[in-house]
């Protein structure tokens, strides 16, 4: 095309984008590292959220806590293990999409954000959007989007670490709250318009 031609690569953590990427001016990748990085048209553009689709609808919390995505082996695990613990229940899905994702995730006062790999996921942006405190692992680039452990999300680094830290969580709502709030506005501006603005401003 006779205009400059990007590439974003959402899953630049697990593929390489070899094909689409080969006539690219630029390649923006989802995470800071892994692959292409260090091409020299690399640049580091993370997910984000939408607020026509991703909202504190202010609905009734009847879960503790929830995930709805693929379910690998070890996030499976670990929600078996928070599911035992939590008095109201934990939410599961996967292939839930639009409105019926928006709605499912509002259940829950938690969102569980465990990555593949110790990446950012666009979970991160979208349950922070829908009011959710993010408990999730200890994912490369949270720092570089201004975040901070105990503050904006609730880090875990193992299983145990993960127990411990909900059996407290569950015992302290207003923290709860509080930290879901401060995420929520930390990453208020982190939406999809705001990434097409920053694309233009490479350009």
């Amino acid at each position: 095309s006779p205009v400059p031609n990007v590439v974003w690569m959402i899953d630049n953590h697990v593929a390489q984008y070899t094909e689409s990427a080969k006539d690219a001016d630029i390649l923006f990748g989802a995470h800071s590292w892994g692959y292409q990085h260090e091409d020299k048209r690399f640049r580091w553009l993370p997910c984000a959220y939408s607020p026509a689709e991703h909202f504190d609808t202010h609905s009734e919390k009847n879960l503790d806590l929830i995930f709805v995505g693929v379910l690998y082996p070890h996030r499976v695990k670990l929600l078996e293990k928070l599911a035992d613990m939590s008095p109201t229940g934990v939410g599961v899905g996967m292939g839930v999409l639009g409105k019926e994702y928006n709605d499912e995730n509002n259940r829950a006062r938690i969102g569980l954000c465990l990555s593949a790999c110790g990446d950012v996921p666009m979970r991160v942006f979208e349950n922070a959007a829908q009011g959710l405190l993010i408990f999730c692992d200890l994912q490369k680039d949270l720092s570089k989007l201004g975040l901070k452990d105990g503050i904006h999300y609730v880090g875990l680094g193992s299983t145990e670490e993960a127990v411990t830290k909900f059996k407290i969580m569950l015992n302290t709502p207003e923290m709860v709250a509080q930290i879901a709030k401060s995420g929520k506005d930390a990453l208020r501006e982190e939406t999809y318009e705001t990434r097409v603005q920053q694309m233009f401003s490479y350009l």
